[in-house]
């Protein structure tokens, strides 16, 4: 809790006390009462300030391990610049990438995807083959104006 926060209920607190003990009419069992709240919300806001102090001591601890985990892990992202890079102490990793060419599994030769497009051109028996487009208006437009918004 902040200064001024824990100053403000102390000085709550203190005021019901200096009530209890200026009223000389108040009943001594309500006295012993209102006592006795003032020294338990005493106790929980401890309790809560305790909490507070070790979940902020946690959150400092778990920014310092995130920080030394991304000081690890940047030289492993990928992108960074020069050719060379260390992904771990003493592991070098080259990514330059290679000119060599890779031959296809099998033992068969690549083809461009524009050859086997153009091969396939007059072989294929259903390329002359006509498909129904069916269109159906949201706004009950005719089927003319329909047709010429395709067209």
């Amino acid at each position: 809790m902040a200064a001024g926060s824990e100053d403000a209920v102390e000085e709550a607190l203190n005021v019901l006390i200096n009530v209890t003990e200026k009223s000389g009419k108040l009943r001594n069992d309500l006295r012993k009462d209102i006592l006795g709240a003032v020294s338990n919300l005493r106790k929980e806001f401890a309790k809560l300030k305790c909490e507070v102090e070790d979940k902020n001591k946690l959150i400092i601890s778990l920014e310092m391990k995130t920080s030394e985990t991304n000081s690890t892990l940047r030289p492993l992202e990928f992108g960074c610049a020069g050719d060379k890079e260390a992904t771990s102490p003493g592991f070098p990793v080259n990514w330059k990438v290679s000119n060599r060419n890779v031959p296809p599994s099998g033992g068969r030769t690549r083809k461009l995807y524009s050859d086997v497009v153009m091969a396939r051109a007059g072989n294929v028996p259903h390329d002359n083959k006509m498909y129904k487009f069916f269109v159906k208006s949201k706004n009950n437009q005719s089927a003319e104006y329909t047709r010429a918004l395709f067209k």
